[in-house]
């Protein structure tokens, strides 16, 4: 709550809202259609967005080796949704 009593963004929270969009198109190189429409590799996560869900995969949820798996997939554009489909990791959100 801020001084005049009103519940809005933090500062943590709005600086979210200026970054411009980190997302990166996702085109399967096997020319199949892919689930995957984009992504956003971080340090120790990687975002992926199934048409119009976003999921959150980290280090914290699924692991370091499943989660460096699907940045390597995403940036090779080939087998993400694959993995994720036949693996299942665990997400840490989705929105």
């Amino acid at each position: 709550m801020n001084r005049n009593g009103n519940v809005g963004l933090s500062g943590k929270d709005f600086s979210i809202l200026l970054k411009p969009n980190l997302m990166i198109p996702y085109s399967s190189t096997s020319g199949k259609k892919s689930g995957v429409s984009a992504y956003e590799n971080g340090n120790d996560y990687i975002i992926v967005q199934f048409n119009a869900w976003l999921y959150k995969y980290s280090y914290r949820s699924c692991g370091q080796s499943a989660t460096e798996t699907m940045k390597r997939l995403a940036v090779a554009s080939g087998g993400l949704s694959t993995f994720i489909a036949q693996q299942k990791p665990d997400y840490e959100w989705s929105r």
